[in-house]
């Protein structure tokens, strides 16, 4: 699959809007030029091929006045290209006795720290600490809770005071691995009571995006906080959708402007990284993750290749690739059939693969009822699975019996974490 600049003459139109623009220059090619080539396919699936009327392109309009235009030649070189590139992981270690601290002096690799743990310990750090979910609740801040192993001994809990329980990684204080901590959300920590994203975005002004995001980073570092969950990248389809004040607007190049201005904001003055949400397609909160009491399957974002690349996706492509954030969150819905947060072809493929994302994928925040499955989530390509707990644990080892999860998946989505809690201020 491919994007093509076909020969031809291209018309500069300039002015101050689409209504308000004047034709100004001709751009000749005079070659077919491939800007870029996407493997993954994010397509609908043959069953709602045909069942959905997409909107035909217009015909072209007819555009007056171009006689003694200036006429430019442009060719590849003038063209930005993308060029996809993706490095793996190599889990092939041998354990050894080390803990976290070796690998931030360097004395081990990543991976060979990974390669000393068992399943089940692997399986308690792909999940977030959320004990008991959903039998007890979250838990209180006050209410030390362990998770165990097979012979009733402590394997995980919270190392850190600030953190709440459902809001951070377990620690593994056996390996040095210590607890990072999370918050919500696109408008605040809970501190300020900032204007929301769509309010924001309603002045046109990046620079005040770039200073609210290192107003909310200032906030989140004094909150102890280590991955602010935001921005909010999904579009406004409708004024009534359920998240809509967290988002920025209904056009993906604003999106996608405006959040890489708040990450910039946040990362860049502060000890933080944010967590763009929710990837992708979730532009409907009502029963988006479905419900079990009502028999609603969850939201099925029906969408073309086409659509959810140049729309949906747009905002996280222009976020991961231009802000570099090091954790990102999926979504709860499904897309063309599929729970987003078990597409491999969206975890992996496309935010990996295509973009280059080298940070940790989290889950986004669910109560274990019609959510994808731990360890499906875990295949697809996410690290952690929030707010996890001794259930989420028990799917991620039962999948682990039955084939959908390998070891090398555990190990990678350990690797990712491993990389991610070294770069916070935890290990500085």
């Amino acid at each position: 699959m491919s994007y093509i600049l076909e020969p031809g003459d291209y018309v500069a139109m300039v002015g101050t809007g689409s209504h308000n623009s004047a034709p100004a220059a001709i751009l000749a090619l005079g070659e077919k030029i491939v800007t870029r080539t996407v493997s993954a396919d994010i397509g609908m699936t043959p069953a709602n091929k045909g069942r959905i009327a997409l909107m035909e392109p217009e015909a072209q309009r007819r555009i007056e006045n171009i006689d003694g235009l200036p006429r430019i030649a442009f060719t590849e070189r003038d063209v930005e290209v993308s060029r996809p590139a993706y490095g793996g992981y190599n889990h092939k270690a041998e354990p050894v006795a080390s803990t976290l601290q070796d690998v931030a002096a360097g004395r081990v690799t990543r991976e060979e720290f990974v390669g000393q743990m068992t399943v089940r310990e692997l399986a308690v750090l792909c999940n977030g600490f959320g004990p008991g979910l959903p039998f007890g609740g979250m838990g209180k801040k006050d209410v030390p809770v362990t998770i165990k192993d097979e012979e009733g001994r402590d394997i995980g809990s919270c190392s850190n005071p600030h953190a709440m329980p459902g809001y951070c990684n377990p620690a593994l204080e056996k390996y040095g691995i210590m607890s990072s901590v999370y918050k919500d959300g696109p408008a605040s920590v809970g501190k300020t009571a900032w204007p929301t994203g769509m309010m924001i975005a309603c002045t046109f002004n990046p620079g005040l995006a770039y200073e609210f995001g290192s107003a909310c980073g200032c906030e989140a570092e004094m909150c102890h906080v280590d991955s602010w969950l935001a921005p909010g990248l999904n579009l406004i389809r409708s004024p009534i959708e359920g998240r809509a004040f967290e988002y920025f607007s209904e056009d993906p190049f604003m999106c996608g402007l405006f959040g890489v201005q708040v990450a910039l904001g946040a990362m860049e003055n502060n000890n933080i990284t944010v967590c763009p949400k929710h990837f992708a397609l979730n532009e409907q909160e009502t029963y988006r993750r479905g419900s079990i009491k009502k028999n609603i399957d969850a939201v099925d974002s029906i969408v073309s290749a086409r659509a959810a690349r140049e729309l949906y996706l747009r905002p996280f492509e222009m976020v991961v690739t231009r802000a570099r954030p090091t954790t990102l969150m999926t979504s709860f819905n499904k897309v063309n059939g599929k729970f987003a947060a078990g597409s491999h072809v969206l975890c992996t493929e496309i935010l990996r693969g295509e973009w280059g994302y080298e940070g940790v994928v989290v889950t986004d925040w669910g109560d274990m009822d019609m959510v994808v499955d731990g360890a499906d989530a875990v295949r697809a390509g996410n690290d952690v699975i929030m707010p996890g707990g001794p259930p989420v644990i028990a799917q991620v080892l039962k999948g682990y019996e039955e084939g959908r999860v390998s070891i090398n998946d555990l190990r990678q989505a350990a690797a990712r974490l491993m990389n991610y809690l070294l770069g916070t201020k935890l290990y500085r």
